[in-house]
């Protein structure tokens, strides 16, 4: 687990001596560049991830059994295995697969990122869950996390065609991302009606073009056997802590009015997955769904050491809080987690030499 702790190591130091002004082009370029090496090291891992084995099987089936019949199956969503056939035709192997969608998440990370008073302290809060086990574990929706954040980021920045673009881009590689279109239409300050219908109709498009083919596979995935998603309750529970912290105090953490109201609606949903996890008999939907509202505990821890004081001693003491319950979270999971031992060790295919040869359907290597 030493690299894992080697990546926050070098965002706990960027934390340290960085002023964290977006303004500062030093601190964008290292920003940048530190963001590259985090791809490479999500992006080239090997055998490393719960769902590895699974991803193996869907490059097998679409290499073996073409792009129609994987389209039909409903294994995967359309823009994953579009991505699967370039990086066949590439003869790139799975490598450039998660290279994207390693590069999608951390563009997503880094454009929400750059808003806050000290980007690096919202990687490395990022890192624990959102890059090791989200990253690394669950590819496919991990692109549509990070093509969702440059959604709302666009949203804020009233970058209409992008913001639909990421959101639609988000949902063809994992139809979930269709949670955050109704909440992102009614976090709109002006025209509310307007743009609610907007979003109605958005969401009516992408229903149709991305789930109901495939509900009943969704269903199968998700529900049958009363799935439990081991952690649900402490990820769930994570998202809760962000959002109370932030409607107790929301005009502290010095938003513009229509961002604020974003937050405050996501707050909201994370608040609701409370009730739906101890009622629903599968966690393994909610769980899913919460991943998206990962973003407020960037967003509200990022800023909570200046949302409170304006003392610099007192910020700086805040910082190395959140900082301590960020390393408390990655040691925490790393040693105790059930499924940890999919993470562990670390392994890349810059190190280690793997067997190249690609299995038949159904097969890893």
């Amino acid at each position: 687990m030493f690299p894992y702790w080697i990546l926050f190591g070098c965002f706990s130091f960027a934390t340290l001596i960085g002023s964290g002004g977006e303004r500062d082009r030093r601190n964008a370029i290292f920003l940048t560049v530190a963001s590259v090496f985090v791809v490479i090291f999500m992006g080239l891992r090997f055998q490393v991830g719960g769902d590895w084995i699974n991803y193996r099987i869907i490059y097998n089936d679409i290499l073996y059994r073409g792009m129609q019949w994987s389209l039909e199956s409903g294994r995967a969503d359309p823009a994953y295995i579009l991505l699967n056939w370039i990086s066949q035709q590439l003869k790139t192997d799975i490598w450039l697969v998660n290279i994207v969608c390693a590069a999608s998440l951390m563009w997503g990370i880094v454009e929400i990122a750059k808003r806050q008073p000290n980007p690096f302290l919202i990687v490395l809060i990022a890192i624990p869950y959102l890059i090791i086990v989200v990253g690394m574990g669950y590819t496919r929706q991990a692109s549509a996390i990070g093509l969702s954040m440059v959604a709302l980021v666009a949203f804020l920045d009233k970058r209409w065609a992008k913001c639909v673009a990421a959101m639609i881009l988000a949902a063809l590689f994992h139809k979930s991302a269709v949670i955050l279109v109704p909440i992102v239409g009614l976090s709109y300050s002006r025209s509310r009606i307007v743009t609610i219908s907007m979003f109605a109709l958005l969401s009516v498009i992408l229903f149709e073009l991305v789930v109901s083919s495939r509900l009943e596979t969704m269903s199968e995935n998700y529900m049958t056997a009363q799935l439990q998603s081991q952690g649900a309750n402490i990820r769930v529970a994570m998202n809760t802590l962000a959002a109370v912290l932030f409607l107790i105090a929301q005009r502290r953490f010095g938003f513009e009015p229509q961002e604020r109201v974003l937050w405050r609606n996501i707050s909201f949903a994370s608040l609701l997955a409370v009730p739906a996890i101890l009622l629903t008999s599968s966690s393994t939907v909610v769980d899913r769904l919460s991943l998206y509202f990962i973003m407020l505990q960037l967003v509200v821890l990022g800023r909570l050491p200046w949302a409170y004081t304006r003392n610099r001693s007192v910020a700086a003491l805040l910082i190395g809080i959140v900082m301590a319950y960020s390393a408390t979270i990655q040691f925490v999971w790393l040693n105790y987690a059930n499924n940890a031992y999919w993470w562990l060790p670390y392994r890349s295919i810059l190190s280690d030499v793997p067997e190249r040869k690609v299995g038949r359907p159904g097969q890893d290597e």
